[in-house]
């Protein structure tokens, strides 16, 4: 086996797990959607990159091997991932902190539309495939012209839209938000020209350095812009991110060991048997993708029983408007302690308020979690209401959407009424029985 694809594989295993982080917490947002679609473009020409290095090829009759053909499928499919890469994240600048753009998505895909078929149809592409020391590498020619200019153009356009967004925002949260987001792009896109300059230049990186490397900082500042104001449960994230991690990293083992097995056993077998092979290895794997993760759930809970799943149990919820008035306050019948649902309302407005107030925030959703010692609460909003969840133990992922499923009712139902309510319970009769919904045992 070749030992410069495993960095590269490793690589894949972390950017799988910032994949998981960002679509843990709100996978409704675009901004969460489209910087996903963006890691797995990475992901595709990290996974491609080592799959080029993963077998060395023999010293003599390289030319009639089959991995040749190999070796061009995965060239071409890490250049036309950088193409779509540089496309994605110009599409998530245009969205992030909101939409900007009004134009059609198709517009802001052209420049690598037009990329992309001169990478996969150019036979320069195919005769400047050579053995180098990791394998089959590349030697771009007069390739590395369309690359450059496709990098110029997508870094101008995230650059302006970067700019743009920090200048124009009033928010405190969303500019500093901004300038974290900056920062790893200047050093992304400064590690990119010093990589695309050391290849065109002849001097090459390293070979145990993956291509990918100078996106690293660029996904980290990004992931930690985006989950930054979100105040997250950081024992559960770190409980995730550990068992993420360690079933991505067994899955990634074993898909390799089996690939490279069927490779050196099959080395004589055509390339379309080869990719069948590999086809049906990972379906496998994805199928016992759960078996796999609750193995190492059960493991992890044993070697660290701090990060023991918890129970999560409800012991209150309220549903109050935007002027503070609770609309609606339910509790388990465990939850003996008694408090003046009237005083919860106008606190946590007040709460909200003041952060909305003192940061600039352009909406509520920048506080959701309020936790002090083993009790948390969780509040999600909606147009004219936000409902506010007690609760100890871990967050379920069914929670939040609970509780937004809730108030997407609760708008369609008395949404004109609250929008200029008067106070008059009548009109809201039957609220509170959508908020007990939430706790099956009290309904």
């Amino acid at each position: 086996m070749n030992p410069y694809a495993v960095p590269g594989l490793i690589y894949v295993i972390i950017y799988m797990c910032l994949l998981l982080v960002v679509l843990r917490f709100n996978t409704k947002r675009d901004t969460n959607r489209m910087f996903a679609v963006f890691i797995l473009t990475v992901v595709m020409w990290s996974v491609s990159e080592s799959m080029r290095k993963l077998v060395i090829p023999p010293s003599v009759g390289y030319e009639t091997f089959w991995y040749r053909d190999y070796a061009i499928l995965f060239a071409k499919t890490i250049s036309v991932a950088a193409g779509f890469m540089l496309a994605t994240f110009y599409h998530f600048s245009a969205i992030f902190p909101k939409r900007r753009m009004k134009t059609s998505i198709i517009i802001e895909y052209i420049p690598v539309l037009i990329y992309v078929p001169i990478i996969l149809f150019l036979d320069e592409f195919i005769r400047d495939v050579k053995p180098t020391h990791e394998g089959y590498g590349i030697v771009y020619g007069s390739l590395i012209g369309p690359a450059i200019a496709l990098m110029i153009i997508y870094s101008a356009l995230i650059s302006y839209n970067l700019l743009r967004s920090y200048t124009e925002t009033r928010s405190l949260l969303q500019r500093s938000q901004v300038k974290i987001i900056f920062i790893g792009a200047f050093l992304t896109m400064l590690m990119g020209i010093i990589t695309v300059s050391m290849i065109s230049s002849g001097i090459g990186i390293p070979f145990w350095m993956p291509e990918s490397t100078f996106l690293l900082p660029l996904l980290i500042f990004v992931s930690y812009a985006i989950i930054k104001y979100q105040l997250l449960d950081v024992e559960m994230l770190i409980r995730n991110g550990v068992i993420s991690f360690v079933t991505a990293f067994l899955m990634a083992g074993l898909g390799v060991s089996i690939v490279w097995g069927a490779a050196f056993l099959f080395l004589s077998v055509n390339l379309g048997v080869f990719a069948v092979l590999t086809l049906f290895v990972m379906t496998v794997i994805i199928f016992g993708h759960n078996l796999i993760k609750e193995s190492v759930t059960s493991v992890v809970e044993i070697l660290f029983p701090m990060l023991k799943w918890r129970e999560c149990k409800l012991e209150e919820a309220f549903l109050v408007n935007t002027s503070g008035v609770v609309l609606a306050h339910t509790k388990t019948r465990e939850k003996t302690g008694v408090i003046d649902s009237d005083i919860v309302g106008g606190m946590l407005t007040a709460i909200q308020d003041f952060v909305k107030d003192s940061f600039r925030a352009e909406d509520r959703e920048t506080l959701r979690t309020l936790s002090v010692g083993k009790t948390k609460m969780i509040i999600e909003h909606s147009p004219n209401t936000y409902m506010a969840v007690v609760f100890t133990g871990y967050e379920t992922e069914e929670l939040r959407s609970d509780i937004k499923s809730i108030l997407k009712k609760t708008e369609k139902t008395y949404g004109k009424i609250l929008k200029d309510w008067d106070g008059d319970q009548e009109k809201i009769r039957g609220i509170e029985s959508m908020v007990n919904n939430l706790f099956p045992a009290t309904a």
